[in-house]
């Protein structure tokens, strides 16, 4: 739009009648720190995947609106008995492809989702056990000798910023809810000074939802991720209000105290001065959705929308919240239950729906145009709503006409040929 068409828009808009109190409002992204403008996509596992043959998705899903991909890749603690870090390579029987992604499908899935206009987090992962059926979770893992264990895991972590920085990738995570062997503090600073010679994007790392009191070397990265699997309600098919609520109070099956799981992400983000970004954040699309929503149950009851109801509550709790950095879910290729492709949920990854919202002059806030759509879903618009716009949208399009008229749409041919 030209500088005269600015400069006098307003004024026709006010001759043919629209209000412009009716006009779209664009938001004004205040700046929420390192992580700002916020993250706002989906992960992707490569445990036995890999990411190339998903390629064809980033730019569905850059159209969703999202800005970021996030890809994990994984190498392999023998035993709990073990310090030793290594990729595995070996095929499973029933497996296309082997545990460790290649570094060709890693480089190659970042150029396309670079030429889709995504941006991509890479995060290096443990996995214990010496194959798919044996396996164990890396936050119950305490190191036998940290020394050595560190010394291998700084060479898969040095491997992988070298490889993220060849491929133009914006963020490394250099850990992921790794809760028994946090408390090195010594060895993770190495590692992260280690990485950071060979990579000059954001180094993060992703701390787990139950340890984020306990978590104590924040300072020492550029960004720090959540993987925020908070339960929030042990109804079957809850409602907004309830996972909302669940928040800021729930109370777990046999417990008798409740958790406030908002109160703790926020004092978490005032301890450590960072954006808090939800690398990992997920439900399922079953009736169950937020129980436990870290677990794909066996047999669940598929409802598309208590998912969809549940990434809502997420987005409504924290998209007011200056200190939140964004959310990533988890997973888009998960291939079950959880992942939002073809759901309702798909509508809420972009950054649209991520904010930051603006704020008017009185201080309330404005969601923008994902609360219009959150706001749409499952409801019909009033008859009063309906005639509004239709007024709104007579008057406007009578506006447009007029500046046909006036010729001031007028394009050079070089850009009217473009539009054939």
């Amino acid at each position: 739009m030209g500088p005269r068409i600015r400069r006098s828009l307003p004024a026709i808009l006010l001759i043919c009648g629209l209000p412009l109190a009716l006009l779209p409002i664009t938001p004004a992204h205040a700046s929420v720190g390192p992580a700002s403008p916020r993250l706002s996509g989906v992960d992707f596992l490569t445990g036995y995947h890999s990411i190339t043959p998903w390629a064809f998705d980033f730019p569905r899903i850059k159209a969703d609106g999202a800005n970021t991909v996030s890809f994990d890749v994984w190498w392999r603690v023998p035993d709990f008995s073990s310090n030793s870090v290594t990729p595995d390579f070996t095929k499973a029987t029933a497996a296309p492809v082997t545990p460790t992604d290649t570094d060709a499908d890693l480089i190659t899935a970042a150029r396309q989702a670079h030429q889709a206009g995504l941006n991509v987090v890479l995060t290096p992962k443990i996995v214990i056990g010496s194959n798919v059926n044996n396996s164990g979770w890396r936050g119950l893992y305490n190191p036998p000798n940290p020394a050595n264990f560190f010394t291998n895991y700084a060479a898969m972590t040095n491997h992988y910023a070298s490889l993220a920085q060849q491929a133009g990738m914006s963020m490394l995570v250099v850990g992921s809810e790794m809760i028994a062997s946090d408390r090195y503090t010594s060895y993770w600073r190495r590692v992260i000074a280690s990485a950071r010679q060979r990579f000059t994007g954001q180094i993060g790392y992703e701390v787990d939802w139950r340890e984020i009191s306990q978590f104590s070397w924040g300072d020492a990265v550029d960004a720090l991720l959540l993987s925020a699997y908070f339960p929030l309600s042990n109804d079957e098919n809850p409602t907004l209000s309830q996972l909302e609520a669940g928040w800021h109070s729930y109370q777990a099956p046999g417990q008798t105290t409740t958790q406030d799981a908002f109160s703790a992400v926020a004092d978490f983000a005032r301890r450590w001065s960072k954006p808090i970004i939800f690398g990992e954040a997920g439900y399922t699309a079953t009736t169950y959705p937020a129980d436990q929503p870290w677990w794909n149950k066996p047999n669940p009851t598929v409802a598309p929308q208590s998912q969809y109801l549940a990434y809502e509550a997420l987005l409504d709790t924290f998209v007011g919240q200056p200190w939140w950095g964004g959310v990533l879910w988890w997973a888009w290729n998960d291939g079950g239950p959880r992942s939002p492709e073809n759901k309702p949920a798909e509508r809420l990854i972009g950054s649209q729906c991520a904010g930051p919202p603006s704020t008017a002059q009185h201080g309330e806030t404005l969601l923008g145009p994902c609360h219009t759509k959150l706001a749409s879903v499952g409801s019909a618009p009033s008859n009063s709503t309906k005639a509004v716009g239709g007024i709104a949208l007579g008057t406007l399009l009578l506006a447009v006409a007029t500046l046909l008229s006036l010729g001031w749409f007028r394009l050079p041919r070089r850009h009217r040929a473009e539009m054939r």
